[in-house]
């Protein structure tokens, strides 16, 4: 179907009065010159190559990146061979006053070249220029070598120029934005692959101490050991889901997905999950609003608090209790997560910590993490906030 969208007898409608018209809209141009006395019809056969020329050019934008340029090249020969004989018939030369009756296959054949250069693949581009700037320059030099005609011809051969500029234009800045749009796609797929460190890391940590105070505690407490493999089982159905929802986004290939993983509103279920797991407690502190809050700051928050409590289940040594701290203060958004266990070698040398530290300064904030003063290990991240996200 040559028009999308459209039942066969609309397009069939479509193009009848294309054709139609065409031709019409140029033999009223020819007559217009000549008066109804003075038509003559032996360069009529001009108009089928300016017909063809305009009806191309209607249909163009439905045209493929290799049916555009043949059929360019097609219009383009057909325009030429069918000038040339109405160019040799008997008064035609004596009048240089109607080549403006080339404007309209001319334009037509300049316009289809701009969108060949644009759109198709170099040999097609390289094919067409040539072939339409032998049509369209040569249709006035090929008279008796007069000023006016030369003039005329160099004219056109600027036009050309013109066009293939505009259409070289058009591609280069489609393709820059192609490059942009694949520089984000890097990026955001970068972003990702940090957040399945987090989020991986977060859940098969939690896994494997739950199984090991399974192991400690199945003897003397059955049930107990059961209800842990119960919570190892649903960390793992989570860590599964969390993986499928990145994988997902990593083969998104329509643009960029700029949904975050999570918000900061998902920091409580986090929290108890971990406090249900065998381990320290943990005791959570939100604001009370998290209005205003950008979702690239929310996100960040939820990554803090995600390797802190990570952080506790893999290195912390005598933890009993951790506490999450999230407020607003001075136009910034403060996130803490600190334990009160023993510190031990501090090390602040790991991919998470390094990718965390990354994400952070990405949105202008500042992160800290090492001993606290009332002894355990914390991280801290400030982050600001928009000028209307102030305290609540």
């Amino acid at each position: 179907m040559v028009f999308p969208g459209k039942p066969p007898w609309q397009s069939l409608l479509w193009l009848s009065g294309i054709v139609l018209a065409t031709p019409v809209t140029m033999l009223l141009e020819y007559v217009i010159f000549e008066g109804f006395d003075g038509v003559r019809w032996p360069p009529a056969v001009m108009y089928t190559g300016g017909a063809i020329a305009a009806l191309v050019l209607l249909i163009a934008p439905r045209l493929g990146p290799r049916a555009l340029p043949a059929a360019t090249i097609g219009a383009a020969v057909v325009a030429a061979a069918a000038y040339y004989p109405a160019y040799d018939a008997e008064g035609w030369k004596e009048r240089p006053d109607l080549a403006c009756l080339l404007l309209t296959p001319t334009l037509a054949l300049l316009i289809l070249l701009g969108l060949v250069v644009w759109r198709s693949r170099k040999r097609w581009v390289v094919a067409a220029v040539v072939i339409v700037t032998a049509s369209v320059v040569a249709q006035p030099a090929i008279g008796r070598g007069r000023l006016t005609e030369l003039v005329l011809a160099f004219l056109l051969l600027c036009c050309v120029a013109l066009s293939c500029t505009i259409g070289l234009a058009a591609r280069l800045a489609r393709r820059a934005r192609l490059r942009q749009i694949e520089h984000e796609r890097l990026l955001q797929r970068t972003d990702f692959a940090r957040d399945l460190h987090d989020f991986v890391g977060h859940y098969v940590t939690g896994m494997v101490v739950q199984a090991r105070g399974a192991q400690a505690i199945a003897k003397r407490s059955p049930q107990q050991a059961l209800d842990t493999l119960d919570g190892i089982a649903e960390a793992g159905t989570e860590a599964m889901e969390s993986l499928h929802r990145m994988v997902g986004l990593l083969r998104a290939e329509d643009g960029v997905s700029t949904a975050p993983l999570a918000t900061i509103d998902e920091i409580s279920t986090m929290v108890e999950r971990f406090d249900r797991g065998p381990g320290p407690d943990a005791r959570l502190r939100l604001p009370e609003s998290t209005d205003g809050i950008p979702a690239d700051v929310g996100t960040t928050a939820h990554r803090v608090v995600l390797e802190g409590l990570t952080n506790v289940r893999k290195h912390g040594r005598n933890v009993t209790a951790v506490r999450i701290d999230v407020e607003r203060a001075d136009s910034e958004l403060v996130v803490r997560v600190g334990d009160d266990g023993t510190v031990g070698k501090i090390s602040g040398s790991g991919f998470g910590l390094r990718g965390l530290r990354d994400r952070v300064a990405e949105v202008g904030g500042e992160f800290e993490d090492g001993p606290l003063p009332t002894g355990g290990w914390g991280l801290e991240a400030r982050m600001p906030l928009p000028s209307n996200g102030g305290s609540t």
